[in-house]
């Protein structure tokens, strides 16, 4: 079994580094130039989109609304990412993992658009429930051919099985933000947190839409918004901390305190990693969620996935300058407790801080953990066509899913995170591959919408 986790932990860092970066920075300029820069050249009516998706129509029998998707979409977007796998990437690559975190965002913005288009205009209607249901298997098979069901199958095998250990970190790192000041017991935090994924998954698609209208707005607004405060009262350290930030990303870090100091190389490998893991771009995921909105254009579902990793990268942005602005990288703790530790020296009192950042991280982790586990049914869903026996797999997945949860309460933190890197990659080459694929129907399709715009102006 040690050999098992060393193959693990040793493939998730030859993987998650410069192969990732050349294949994400190579296929998102691909994708910048043959929609011609169109998130870019248009993000003013991409806000104006969004703003006036807040006013539409409530969800359907048939689908969510745009801000309803997006909402389930954050769910799984907005986890302990950004709080608990952002401070990893600081506490292993140093300050200047930052700097690739802002990398991956901005790769991320087109990558992310262009997965939603292609998820919004090969979804499907379940034919028992008339409910839309697609993702990255959808459009494999429908813009690749037939040919390439295969890669679809390996995918929904591999994400729905990842999707354990995905659940399982998850809750550790709920765990880890209770467990210690708090003393929390772990498995309590298990049970608990299975018992209200089950209940969320009972509901469908529609529960959740609604889960996630409350949760994730709620919290990502309270967690941006303390992490402010907390840079106003240290704005002195500000400029020295952009500079030090944007230096160690091209020369590394020196030790220092606690910390052990990194190479530039480990500051792309974690920054990146972790970035994309936070804002969820090219991992085939977010077309799952988004696919079940009912839009008039795939395009003006697309912009709803590009302004997603824009609210991640702002969230993964607050957890990295509180953490460099408070000074307590060089303590030597990682992941929960050093996020913690940032915000305890905020409020000069230990409770307090184990307290905020186990909140916000249980809002997360919950809302994370319960998307995942319905993405990981749509896959069986893909993979069993047959209704009966799909329903009574599906069933059998959520209790897995339950038990999974309980597990990651008490399990090895390093081991869940190289693991969810491990299937994070292969997801992303994949998902990669088939966008550079489908390029010119991402063109196809935006083009399109442009030229309504065209036609609407002249009018």
């Amino acid at each position: 079994m040690d050999n098992f986790f060393s193959f693990i932990i040793n493939a998730a860092n030859y993987l998650c580094g410069m192969p990732v970066l050349y294949a994400a920075s190579v296929v998102s300029i691909i994708l910048t130039i043959s929609t011609r820069g169109f998130v870019f050249r248009h993000f003013r009516h991409i806000v104006h989109q969004i703003v006036n998706g807040f006013r539409q129509e409530k969800s359907t029998e048939k689908g969510l609304s745009s801000f309803s998707a997006c909402c389930a979409a954050l769910g799984n977007t907005l986890g302990v990412g950004n709080i608990a796998g952002i401070a990893i990437a600081l506490a292993s690559g140093g300050p200047g993992a930052l700097f690739w975190i802002w990398i991956a965002g901005l790769l991320g913005v087109v990558i992310k658009y262009s997965e939603v288009i292609l998820g919004s205009f090969y979804k499907e209607s379940d034919a028992r429930t008339g409910v839309y249901r697609g993702g990255i298997m959808y459009y494999m098979e429908k813009g690749l051919g037939k040919n390439w069901k295969w890669m679809a199958i390996m995918y929904a095998l591999i994400y729905g099985t990842s999707n354990f250990i995905i659940e399982a970190t998850q809750i550790n790192s709920v765990v880890g933000a209770f467990h210690g000041v708090l003393e929390f017991p772990p498995i309590i935090v298990g049970i608990l947190a299975a018992i209200l994924i089950a209940f969320v998954l009972l509901g469908g698609i529609h529960r959740l839409g609604d889960v996630s209208n409350k949760i994730v707005p709620f919290a990502a607004i309270l967690y941006v918004g303390v992490s402010f405060i907390v840079l106003l009262v240290n704005i002195p350290q500000l400029p020295g901390v952009l500079k030090e930030v944007l230096v160690s990303a091209f020369t590394g870090s020196a030790a220092a305190g606690g910390f052990a100091g990194a190479s530039a190389s480990m500051a792309i490998r974690y920054g990146i990693m972790r970035g994309f893991y936070s804002n969820g771009a090219a991992s085939g995921d977010v077309a799952f969620a988004h696919s079940t909105a009912e839009v008039e254009h795939p395009v003006l579902q697309g912009m709803w996935g590009a302004v997603e990793v824009v609210v991640d990268t702002i969230v993964c942005s607050s957890t990295a300058l509180v953490i460099l602005t408070t000074g307590v990288l060089d303590t030597g703790l990682t992941g929960t407790a050093l996020t913690t530790a940032a915000f305890s020296a905020f409020f000069h009192n230990a409770w307090y801080g184990a307290l905020f950042v186990g909140s916000i991280i249980a809002l997360f982790a919950f809302t994370t953990a319960m998307v995942c586990a319905y993405y990981g049914e749509v896959c069986v869903m893909y993979l069993i066509k047959n209704e009966r026996i799909s329903r009574h797999v599906t069933v059998i997945y959520r209790c897995l899913i339950c038990v999974s949860a309980v597990v990651g309460s008490v399990a090895s933190l390093e081991f869940l995170w190289s693991f969810t890197d491990f299937a994070l990659a292969f997801c992303m080459f994949t998902c990669l591959f088939t966008l550079f694929m489908c390029r010119k129907k991402i063109s196809k399709l935006t083009g399109e919408y442009v030229g309504t715009l065209t036609r609407d102006r002249v009018r």
